[in-house]
């Protein structure tokens, strides 16, 4: 009986003491537009958060719809080609884009077409692009950008320490939406 009355004070104690409270959740670090993230897989410098009614190889945004456009140049740093560039920026737009959610289309600014394998070594400027209601935001808005990695797992059971997990967030960066291009 007394071993457990004292087990039982003691979780008691550690409980009062606030001893099994959830961590506190830490905000990812902040960096400002233009400012580089040199990440394991890529190296990333968002330029510009704006709004948007039409972007090149996307076309114009349909009747009652605009979009919200972030351009970032992206360097692979691998010594081969690598096609992470899609999940490498995400934002969250008040209620409107959720920071789950990746753009709905990733364009090379270059060529105007989706952007194929990112070659080593050469930064590439793609447009991130997100299709909202055109009255859901204006230029001055508040958003988040996110940089985000795709994260080595190591000792995988299929594809040894060649494998990446999903996109995790490693910077965020908080500006406000830019003038309707």
């Amino acid at each position: 009986m007394w071993p457990v009355a004292a087990l039982a004070l003691a979780i008691g104690g550690i409980a009062a003491l606030g001893g099994f409270a959830d961590a506190p959740v830490q905000s990812l670090p902040r960096i400002a537009l233009g400012e580089v993230y040199e990440g394991g897989e890529v190296i990333t410098s968002v330029e510009s958060a704006t709004l948007a009614d039409e972007v090149d190889g996307f076309g114009p945004a349909a009747e009652g719809e605009t979009f919200v456009v972030v351009e970032a140049i992206v360097t692979n740093t691998a010594d081969e080609a690598a096609g992470t560039q899609i999940d490498t920026v995400r934002v969250r737009l008040g209620d409107e884009i959720d920071p789950d959610a990746p753009a709905d289309v990733t364009v090379d600014t270059g060529t105007g077409e989706l952007p194929g394998f990112l070659q080593p070594g050469l930064p590439t400027r793609l447009a991130y692009v997100w299709r909202i209601d055109s009255d859901a935001a204006r230029t001055g808005d508040e958003i988040v950008v996110g940089v985000f990695e795709n994260e080595r797992v190591e000792n995988d059971p299929l594809w040894g320490d060649t494998a990446y997990g999903g996109p995790v967030p490693k910077r965020r960066i908080i500006t406000e939406l830019g003038a309707r291009a």
